[in-house]
């Protein structure tokens, strides 16, 4: 018999918040008709790759090279307000 016990020990993580909305542009919001805490945009800045996560009303958040350290940056910003 499978131990389901490990499986409810992981912690929740931000990627739930994330739809894809286009592609390379994510929504952040914390259900699928509430109100988005932050969109996620994959960019070119020069020769670079990268993301740009703007907060609310467009507020630059930053700018970051993996999606998941920008999707944690988001997540994190809207949990301090």
């Amino acid at each position: 018999m499978p131990d389901n016990r490990r499986q409810s020990q992981v912690p929740w993580e931000p990627w739930a918040d994330a739809t894809e909305i286009e592609p390379g542009i994510w929504r952040l919001s914390r259900s699928s008709t509430a109100t988005a805490y932050a969109t996620i945009r994959f960019i070119r800045k020069g020769g670079e790759l990268g993301y740009r996560v703007d907060g609310r009303d467009r507020q630059l958040i930053g700018y970051f090279i993996r999606l998941r350290a920008a999707i944690r940056a988001a997540w994190e910003s809207q949990a301090h307000e």
